[in-house]
């Protein structure tokens, strides 16, 4: 992340406006040479603008149509008391509903702009069968009385719907998305093998799924890679030989891939050769293009305990960061569950840091990476280089269901966890987590729970993923892990 100085914005639009004017300009060029009859300027132009015109053509603009059409995945439908339950959960902290409808007046609000924001948020219905609507009808009339008491002070919505409003139903809404050229994909490239070749020079060594070439850009050091016991994800694997300590597995955020993480991993190698580290990879989220979404929740956790099953690991602790926090719920979730057999790798302890799931019922997240227009530095480069990616793009608007990615904090309760909160997160409202984590107002950088089992860090001026580039963080960071992984500490 970069910060909001005027040189840092004027070198950011820079260079997005450069990099979204590579495959128009490149179209004009070869339309005007066509015209002519004759290159202009110089016909070895043509070797960069030919591929790139190409690209925008009959790649991206085909692909894009691919990208906006519905999951094949969708989440069992939450029982009537499911539903009940989280909508109880949700009103338990207080927001202004008139948020989610990007409106500043909730009065403008109308009954059936309502229900089409309760129904996607609660039954995961658009609306369009009217005869599945009518048997939730009292159901969605008892969350809206609920609502006029709380966020009307008992007046009722005006009947019938304001079409000058809309509310912001990331599943149902359109997957917008922006081109980027090959140029960028071949800078994309370029970092991942410089990533690469300091993990191998860290002791990690790479595995891949079988059918490797999955992405693009391609990764020309999976050739070398060891075969991948999951079908689908591949990871980094540092053998593990500490008697005392166990492993620490990590899962990363929405980026380019484990670049930015590069001096947290050193540091954390460095705190103790002994201890393993696992890096699990999601490629959907890592600024390339896939050739599958990314893995629902139950396939996702199928290959998590496959790929642990396989490195022999039965114990570790889980470090997760922004997206990758999500899934860090998921696997909690799966070994609290007391139906089945117990997950084969038992997790000790998690780390959340710049979390994603907790408050996700509120729409400061869904607004501040999707719906924000941009104004300042690191926002725009949020924008452009993550939030109008195209695979990401994708993942987000059609594979991010809040209700099953949503955590709680009794979630926490017997968990050994640390939450680590940026205090300048430009996604995450850290003072809400902060506070509905520890009930009590932020006024410190570090706060412990009374029986020692959850500790919320939080540290003020860092931005979303910046934990990870200051050296302090990093520190505070590795030693909670290096705590937590402590076998006579975490039982």
């Amino acid at each position: 992340m970069i910060g909001k100085t005027l040189p840092e914005y004027i070198f950011i639009r820079a260079a997005i406006t450069a990099l979204r004017l590579v495959a128009p300009v490149s179209i004009l060029y070869l339309v005007v040479s066509a015209y002519r009859h004759s290159f202009l300027i110089s016909p070895w132009i043509s070797f960069f603008t030919i591929p790139e015109a190409l690209f925008h053509l009959f790649v991206f603009l085909p692909r894009r149509k691919t990208l906006a059409k519905p999951a094949t995945y969708a989440p069992q439908l939450l029982t009537k008391e499911e539903r009940k339950a989280l909508f109880t959960r949700c009103f338990r902290t207080v927001f202004d509903i008139s948020q989610w409808f990007l409106c500043s007046d909730i009065l403008s609000i109308k009954r059936e702009n309502v229900i089409d924001w309760l129904l996607w948020g609660f039954f995961s219905h658009d609306g369009k069968n009217a005869d599945e609507m009518e048997q939730w009808r009292s159901e969605i009339d008892d969350f809206i009385s609920a609502l006029e008491v709380k966020a009307l002070a008992g007046a009722n919505f005006e009947e019938g719907r304001n079409k000058s409003i809309n509310c912001m139903r990331l599943t149902f809404d359109p997957v917008v998305v922006l081109h980027r050229p090959l140029i960028w994909y071949t800078i994309v490239c370029f970092v991942d093998m410089y990533t690469a070749g300091h993990l191998a020079s860290l002791g990690f060594r790479h595995y891949a799924p079988k059918k490797w070439f999955q992405a693009f850009p391609p990764r020309p050091f999976s050739i070398f890679s060891r075969a991948s016991t999951g079908l689908h994800v591949p990871y980094w694997y540092r053998p593990h030989r500490s008697t005392i300590k166990n492993p620490v597995i990590f899962i990363h955020g929405i980026g380019i891939g484990l670049y930015p993480y590069i001096s947290f991993l050193r540091g954390l190698v460095a705190s103790d050769p002994d201890v393993g580290i696992l890096l699990i990879e999601i490629l959907p989220i890592s600024m390339r293009m896939t050739s599958m979404p990314v893995l629902p929740r139950p396939a996702m956790l199928d290959e998590f305990y496959a790929i642990t099953s396989s490195l022999n690991i039965t114990r570790a602790v889980l470090a997760s960061h922004s997206y990758g926090t999500v899934v860090a719920g998921h696997i909690m979730r799966s070994q609290q569950a007391t139906e089945g057999p117990p997950p084969p790798t038992k997790i000790t302890a998690y780390c959340f840091i710049d979390p994603i799931p907790f408050l996700l019922h509120l729409p400061d997240i869904t607004y501040n990476f999707l719906y924000r227009t941009p104004k300042d530095a690191n926002e725009w480069l949020l924008w452009y280089f993550a939030s109008r990616d195209a695979d990401v793009g994708r993942t987000l608007a059609r594979h991010f269901f809040w209700a099953e990615n949503v955590m709680w904090k009794e979630d926490l309760e017997g968990e050994n966890a640390a939450v680590v909160l940026s205090g300048e997160d430009q996604i995450v409202p850290t003072r809400k987590v902060w506070e509905y984590l520890t009930d009590q107002p932020h006024g410190r950088e570090r706060w412990v729970k009374e029986d020692g089992k959850l500790e919320v860090l939080y540290f003020d001026g860092a931005d979303h993923a910046t934990v990870f580039a200051k050296r302090t963080s990093r520190t505070g960071m590795t030693e909670v892990l290096q705590r937590f992984s402590r076998i006579d500490v975490m039982n």
